[in-house]
């Protein structure tokens, strides 16, 4: 099946490795939303297997995680009692000593840590929970461990990423969006896991009008019936580009962020970037929100750039991912020049 390829595919590639089984290490989904739903219900029914109720499981997720985990959480049936909101630390990732205390202080007063959410690659800056450490933690209280690959997962694999965080290979279920920095069209995610039997334990069901096959059917794997044929894109990105390929062009990116990062500040931009993955924020020297609108704007109604906004520490900031292959170091310099000129006009 082609899918099973490219899910193996894309577990080799962001250093996820499985145990063997009978079924692939994971599903093709609809998007990271769904890929973070799955990998909640995994985790929440590991919790209910061990005799908890859904009163007293706890969930502990950073202040800045992305908006379809708190979605998923409440499907789930999770409330604000539920829902432990770990805040971040200076480098815009979880803290862990925060999250060790309120594991601590929940466990005194009779709740049960059921799943902890990591960040690999936060929206607003690109930051990276500590993995590692978040692990060792979730090991410690037999917690399930999700990670919110989905912005960041692609440079799962490489290197540097592994050694300042960890490796993506410690979550018990990874979500990746393969239109971030894989290449491909939205509309197509993927969730890996650790033992993806569990996956099939938790989906297969029969049915008078369901013909089982001999061997596992996908549709056993996941909460949808009715599945799109997602992967073909992936397939074909993948048969084109091959592993080094995309190295190569993820490395490139860092790079040209690298450049962005120092011009910016050449112009006396206060930048903010929460990894090396290609995601910048930044505020204007006189940090004015009407201004920032404005250039935001601008640039794109004069195809200079598409940019965003984003709100931290209480302030407008303006947001750049780098994530199309093709872009050049000489699109970041005509950027800079364009707002050097804007902030000039002030």
């Amino acid at each position: 099946k082609i899918e099973d390829i490219v899910v193996n595919w894309i577990a080799q590639f962001v250093g996820v490795r499985y145990k063997k089984q009978n079924v692939p290490p994971g599903i093709i989904t609809s998007g990271g939303s769904m890929s973070n739903l799955t990998g909640l219900h995994l985790g929440r029914e590991q919790a209910l297997k061990r005799g908890q109720n859904l009163v007293n499981l706890r969930y502990y997720v950073c202040e800045n995680a992305h908006l379809s985990i708190f979605r998923a959480l409440n499907i789930l049936g999770a409330t604000e009692q539920n829902i432990c909101i770990v805040p971040i630390n200076d480098e815009q990732c979880m803290d862990i000593e925060s999250l060790y205390s309120m594991v601590e202080n929940d466990c005194e007063h009779g709740y049960y840590p059921a799943v902890v959410v990591g960040t690999y690659g936060s929206t607003s800056v690109g930051a990276i929970d500590k993995i590692w450490q978040i692990n060792s933690i979730s090991k410690q209280y037999n917690m399930w461990f999700h990670i919110d690959a989905a912005s960041g997962g692609a440079f799962g694999g490489e290197g540097k990423f592994v050694e300042k965080n960890g490796s993506l290979n410690l979550g018990d279920s990874v979500a990746i969006d393969p239109s971030k920095w894989l290449f491909v069209s939205y509309g197509v995610g993927c969730l890996l896991v650790k033992n993806a039997e569990l996956l099939y334990e938790l989906y297969s069901t029969e049915a008078d009008y369901w013909e089982n096959a001999e061997e596992v059917d996908n549709f056993q794997m996941s909460f949808t019936c009715t599945r799109s044929w997602r992967t073909l894109g992936i397939y074909m990105a993948f048969c084109h580009m091959g592993k080094e390929g995309y190295r190569r062009q993820l490395t490139k990116l860092c790079s040209i962020a690298d450049v962005l990062q120092e011009e910016l500040q050449k112009i006396g931009c206060i930048v903010i970037r929460g990894s090396d993955l290609p995601i910048i924020a930044f505020s204007l020297p006189n940090n004015s929100a009407q201004r920032s609108k404005e250039l935001i704007s601008n640039a794109i109604s004069e195809n200079i750039a598409y940019m965003t906004s984003v709100q931290l520490k209480n302030e407008m900031y303006i947001r750049v991912a780098i994530s199309n292959y093709d872009t050049k170091i000489s699109d970041i310099i005509t950027l800079t020049e364009y707002i050097k000129k804007f902030i000039e006009k002030e």
